[in-house]
């Protein structure tokens, strides 16, 4: 199955991606054989819609993070960004991820 963020968002630039990107990955979540696509363009993620999650980040130290697109515990997930820039604003990281199988 393919979910874009287009259905879930309007493309506008500056505009904060966080909450449809936790909407997708809700709804692909426990799903097998998923691909989300992002069309070609730049994203902006805030913290203020991101996950917490107290990880440590080699380099960092171990505390709270907010993450974009906190990938963990899935299954056959495809996320194809067709080049697109990622920017992660007010100390938020853009992608973490553990226990991951197929993913690509």
């Amino acid at each position: 199955m393919h979910t874009s963020i287009v259905d879930y968002c309007f493309m506008k630039d500056g505009e904060d991606f966080s909450p449809a990107i936790n909407k997708i990955l809700h709804d692909v979540s426990g799903k097998v054989n998923q691909t989300v696509t992002f069309p070609k363009g730049v994203y902006h993620v805030y913290s203020k819609h991101c996950r917490e999650k107290y990880l440590f980040i080699s380099n960092h130290d171990q505390s709270l993070k907010r993450i974009a697109l906190p990938i963990s515990d899935r299954h056959d997930l495809t996320i194809d960004a067709h080049g697109s820039d990622f920017f992660s604003r007010e100390n938020t990281a853009v992608y973490a991820g553990k226990k991951q199988e197929d993913y690509t």
